[in-house]
């Protein structure tokens, strides 16, 4: 019960973030009031909890949770400047302060149940289906979303929801569709924010699951028919805007028809290859096959990471003689794009200058040195689900505009991959839940001994 709690009051706290930005509430705007009133319920079920379980309040802290608390610092230092010359102008560093908090009432966490993936999932599909009322109806409810559209922050927030439902729907037997539905409605809106960033990092996620789990034929499935329906949208987006009458022409939304007939190309070819190793598979889950699964993930890997360093070399050089005209435009869409973000590093050398930065360098470098050391460490589907949001919220740091609304959801993800690396997770033979490459299927219906643990 205290989870499920927990999980609705992150969501008010996410979604207040986003919504009723201009409303105002004595003199406070209405979602900074909904935020505090969040944060503040956390804290009353925290501290009657550790009251119930007589802990002590306050325990060791990691150099993590030091680094944290001095960024929560200078926030609130700043805070009290701002509040006493500049009473205006201080929302994002109450904000910040306020998830500094919520990291402190988190911090113990060491699963995320299937009930709060699902509670996420809930207020994702809410947000998103405003921005489909706002692309294909009118702008009825554009009040609500004035945070997120003012200042290009869907594409952060659609990246997220599209995640957790892409995991939830490659690991659960049960609400596939829900969760199947919800991410395809993502690709639709993310690709409608025509962001090439944040279409690079949902790209990758694809081929990041193989790797973070142990790549089973159900998996693998799942995981590439996510892929090609995301594909197959991405193609023809170009159709869609050039063709139909489906979005407002005031909305300026346009795919260049000749870079879909390349990314086509590109898809057949991979389908080509894919469905060949696909086929010489076998219907077991041996170890022979997962040996084999993850070599051939691999060399698609090695090849990806190929074309992108062709790539950012186009980019860094402004374009290239040499490249095909098609190229030489997504690059220059990268690059107004690029222009337009402001990703953790950047905020926080606005706001607390090269202290800031090394401090959010630090924080980032913690999360994939955790990541690193988890490589071998056995766990439940349910902690894996926190490496893979973990590893999301690293990259999307770098490339993709920081977001108050996405911040506190990956904050519970993180909580739990790092707390997963400071403590041994108990190994029991007869949990169906562990992963381990030589044993068990992953989707195999059990009791989640994460969900038990709660």
């Amino acid at each position: 019960m205290k989870d499920k709690c927990q999980a609705y009051i992150i969501g008010l706290f996410m979604t207040a973030s986003i919504f009723w930005a201009d409303v105002t509430v004595f003199g406070m705007p209405l979602n900074a009031v909904v935020i505090l009133a969040a944060t503040l319920l956390m804290l009353i079920c925290d501290v009657w909890d550790g009251q119930k379980k007589h802990e002590p309040m306050f325990d060791g802290l990691s150099w993590l949770d030091i680094i944290i608390y001095l960024i929560g610092l200078l926030a609130l230092i700043s805070l009290v400047g701002k509040i006493i010359f500049n009473p205006t102008e201080y929302l994002k560093e109450m904000l910040a302060v306020m998830m500094v908090l919520m990291y402190y009432l988190l911090r113990k966490r060491r699963v995320i149940t299937e009930n709060q993936v699902m509670v996420f999932s809930i207020f994702g599909m809410i947000t998103n289906t405003l921005l489909l009322w706002h692309y294909l109806v009118d702008d009825s409810f554009d009040f609500i979303l004035q945070e997120m559209l003012n200042n290009n922050l869907a594409a952060t927030w659609l990246v997220i929801v599209i995640t957790i439902n892409v995991v939830a729907f490659c690991i659960y037997d049960n609400k596939w569709f829900w969760h199947g539905a919800n991410a395809v409605v993502g690709f639709f809106l993310l690709l409608v924010q025509k962001n090439i960033p944040s279409l690079v990092l949902t790209g990758i996620l694809f081929f990041t699951l193989p790797f973070i789990y142990k790549p089973t034929k159900q998996l693998i499935k799942k995981d590439m028919q996510m892929f090609f329906v995301y594909a197959f949208m991405l193609c023809n987006m170009s159709l869609i805007t050039g063709y139909t009458e489906v979005f407002d022409k005031e909305l300026g939304l346009s795919y260049d028809l000749e870079t879909s007939v390349y990314l086509e190309l590109l898809l057949s070819v991979f389908g080509v290859f894919f469905f060949n190793f696909w086929d010489k598979l076998g219907n077991e889950d041996s170890k022979e096959n997962i040996q084999r699964t993850r070599l051939f993930f691999r060399r698609v890997t090695v090849f990806l990471m190929l074309l992108l360093l062709a790539f950012i070399g186009v980019f860094a050089k402004g374009g290239s003689s040499l490249m095909p005209e098609v190229i030489n435009k997504v690059v220059a869409q990268m690059r107004d794009n690029a222009a337009s973000q402001k990703s953790l590093l950047v905020l926080m050398s606005e706001s607390f200058g090269i202290a800031g930065v090394v401090l959010a360098m630090y924080f980032l470098y913690s999360i994939l040195e955790s990541l690193r050391n988890q490589r071998k460490l056995k766990a439940t589907r349910q902690q894996k689900f926190a490496r893979a949001v973990a590893f999301m919220f690293v990259l999307q740091s770098i490339f993709l505009t920081q977001c108050v609304a996405t911040t506190v959801i990956y904050l519970v993800f993180v909580i739990v991959c790092v707390n997963n690396t400071r403590t041994a997770v108990k190994f029991s033979k007869e949990a169906d839940s562990y992963e381990t490459d030589n044993t068990d299927s992953m989707l195999q219906r059990s009791t989640d001994l994460g969900d038990s643990a709660q």
